[in-house]
């Protein structure tokens, strides 16, 4: 059900300053990284520019953004491991997007996506 929302926002006009779109390429990053094997260049071109984007992230938020999104940890989880207050997570997750939002959006990046292309 979540990735149906996240679809629904990533095939319309995909803008990289909008956080909530970085939120949705992050949550649906698996689903991107499929399609972009199977030839999708608008995927692959998410995924290049969100890794380039995350390489400039310092250590902590590459690390809690890295649990959280891809691997599935809880804010509570990751806490735990880093040994540090869920509300740092939380704040370092945000940070961490506003962040990717700020390298990708500062480069004038936009993808057009059109309806169906990631199908």
């Amino acid at each position: 059900m979540v990735r149906d929302i996240h679809h629904e926002v990533l095939m319309n006009q995909f803008d990289y300053a909008n956080m909530n779109n970085i939120r949705s390429a992050l949550a649906m990053f698996n689903v991107l990284e499929d399609k972009m094997y199977k030839g999708n260049a608008s995927a692959q071109a998410i995924i290049l520019d969100i890794n380039n984007a995350m390489e400039q992230l310092p250590k902590i938020e590459r690390q809690c953004i890295n649990k959280y999104y891809f691997e599935g940890y809880t804010q509570i989880e990751i806490a735990w491991q880093l040994n540090i207050s869920q509300r740092l997570v939380s704040g370092h997750i945000t940070s961490a997007i506003g962040h990717i939002m700020q390298v990708l959006a500062g480069e004038n990046l936009l993808i057009q996506m059109m309806v169906g292309e990631l199908d």
